[in-house]
């Protein structure tokens, strides 16, 4: 049982409670989708002090979608409120230093961070999360991320996927024989991924996180993911599924520390759920010094998701306090 507790819950709430007099930094990506934009321009209309924003385009492999993405990109940035700058990168760099020198240089700044993850693919956020949590420079620093009215299901939400391989700065620092675990969470889309972990998966125990209550769409591709996991699985006994809300980012960081023994059990993560769970195992490998292991897609639909939900007048964004005062609730 751990007795941390960790404050999480709306975003105009989180904001304020910490200190409505607070400067901030804002980090955000400009992607096709509508909620890419909303968690800047609502704290900007509600009056939140943003003195810095910076707002990353990362750009996909060309594809049928590139000129449908790019014309929605451009949409959505003349619809952001008035930012400071934004930087280019390509989805599939290769050079880790690229990342965490920029990571580097926004750490200089301000020593206040919102960081939007709402758009962020997983082989961004993840090392620029990582960077943000290591520097001594952040005082305060949230991570926020906004629900969308649906996600796209006529057609796949991403395509093309790369080899199994770990996410920069989250690389396999033991060997493979010393890993007991699997901490594997669910989405939409295997994406891949059940072929890579063939070899690996019958001698390890692997525990799969289902978000569970979701959205009822979400519920038949996700017992089909989990299918296709359990259709490899020799030992049933060495497979364990744990049900956890999909917002609920302390929850499964704190079943991911009881699988682990408190990180004293090397563990493979593998994150294909809901982002909060993306944010969870992003934490939890940065403290621990666990790999993460992905198959990065190269292409992604540029209707990945469509409006925003919204409670009454304002949008449903989740904030979670990563640091406040210079103390690390992770």
């Amino acid at each position: 049982m751990y007795d941390i507790f960790r404050p999480w819950g709306e975003m105009e709430w989180i904001v304020k409670k910490l200190n409505p007099y607070i400067d901030w930094m804002f980090i955000g990506s400009i992607s096709p989708e509508d909620r890419a934009i909303t968690a800047y321009n609502f704290l900007n209309k509600i009056g939140i002090n943003i003195t810095y924003s910076h707002f990353i385009i990362i750009k996909d492999k060309p594809s049928r979608h590139t000129p449908t993405c790019n014309n929605k990109i451009k949409e959505n940035r003349k619809k952001l409120f008035k930012y400071n700058e934004e930087t280019e990168f390509h989805l599939l760099y290769e050079q880790d230093n690229i990342l965490v020198n920029f990571a580097d240089q926004l750490t200089e700044l301000n020593k206040n961070i919102i960081f939007d993850i709402s758009c962020f693919p997983k082989r961004f956020f993840f090392p620029l999360l990582r960077r943000f949590i290591a520097s001594d420079k952040n005082c305060n620093l949230i991570v926020t991320n906004t629900l969308p009215f649906q996600y796209e299901h006529s057609q796949p939400l991403s395509e093309s996927y790369g080899n199994w391989r770990t996410i920069p700065l989250f690389q396999d620092l033991s060997e493979d024989e010393t890993k007991e675990l699997i901490l594997f969470s669910v989405g939409h889309l295997p994406m891949g991924a059940p072929e890579p972990i063939y070899d690996i998966c019958n001698s390890k125990k692997i525990v799969l996180y289902f978000p569970f209550p979701g959205h009822p769409h979400s519920l038949g591709p996700i017992w089909r993911f989990i299918h296709d996991i359990e259709k490899i699985v020799e030992k049933r006994s060495a497979l364990e599924i744990e049900c956890i809300s999909s917002r609920d980012t302390s929850e499964i960081f704190d079943s991911m520390k009881r699988a682990t023994d408190d990180g004293q059990k090397n563990a493979i993560l593998a994150p294909y759920g809901p982002k909060p769970f993306s944010l969870a195992m992003a934490l939890f490998a940065s403290k621990y010094n666990q790999p993460v292991y992905y198959t990065q897609p190269r292409v992604y639909h540029p209707g990945y998701s469509k409006g925003v939900q919204m409670r009454g007048s304002r949008p449903v964004i989740t904030a979670y306090v990563i640091k406040n005062n210079g103390f690390n609730y992770y």
